[in-house]
């Protein structure tokens, strides 16, 4: 499963469906959750502020992420919560 989420609307606009394609096509996780929760950002762009949606797959809630000898569980597709796991750490 992955999460993913558009920091620009700009790039959610034109590129979207290129960007689900490629990951469906390269990684090919069982599904892709989209995310909106930077809503300061999408304000002001004049972005539409929506809950997270299953954009491709099958998801079954939580997802286990684990880090070393240490697990947590999360549902993808609740509001309102922050991992803390980026992709640059």
């Amino acid at each position: 499963t992955i999460c993913v989420q558009f920091t620009s609307a700009a790039m959610e606009c034109l590129f979207e469906t290129h960007v689900l394609d490629a990951l469906e096509e390269v990684l090919e996780p069982r599904a892709i959750i989209q995310r909106y929760d930077l809503h300061r950002d999408r304000q002001l762009e004049h972005a539409p502020i929506r809950a997270p949606t299953l954009a491709r797959g099958q998801y079954t809630a939580p997802t286990v992420v684990a880090e070393g000898a240490f697990s947590f569980e999360a549902d993808l597709l609740s509001e309102g919560w922050c991992s803390g796991r980026f992709f640059e750490d």
